[in-house]
């Protein structure tokens, strides 16, 4: 669809979100974030999860080949508890590591730490 104003309606439509990023331009790393944050399972390249201190298989899953994707995709359909389970643990996740709560914390941390 290219740029969209707010990717929620989409995100909230998919079972599976996939994310085929072939460069680091940080942009499609916020959409993972996104959408993991709306419990669903994302799926992305190497490239895509790298610097989210995620795990494979747990938080997300990596592919980095057409063949990959298709292999995830088709293990998912077959295992919808699976998939259940890494979207409630991809929400887990971004709730425990990028709420805005946790991350004004951590800054303020930071702060005091570099006052003290």
């Amino acid at each position: 669809t290219g740029e969209v104003a707010d990717i929620r309606p989409y995100v909230d439509n998919a079972k599976v979100v996939v994310l085929p990023l072939t460069i680091s331009d940080g942009g499609l790393k916020t959409k993972a974030l996104e959408a993991m944050a709306m419990g669903k399972v994302v799926i992305s390249s190497t490239i895509g999860a790298a610097g989210l201190g995620v795990r494979d298989g747990e938080q997300l899953f990596i592919a980095d080949t057409p063949e990959d994707y298709i292999r995830i995709l088709e293990t998912l359909q077959k295992q919808p508890r699976q998939m259940r389970e890494t979207g409630h643990q991809a929400r887990q996740f971004v709730m425990e590591n990028f709420d805005n709560f946790v991350l004004s914390n951590r800054l303020i941390s930071f702060y005091k730490a570099q006052l003290a």
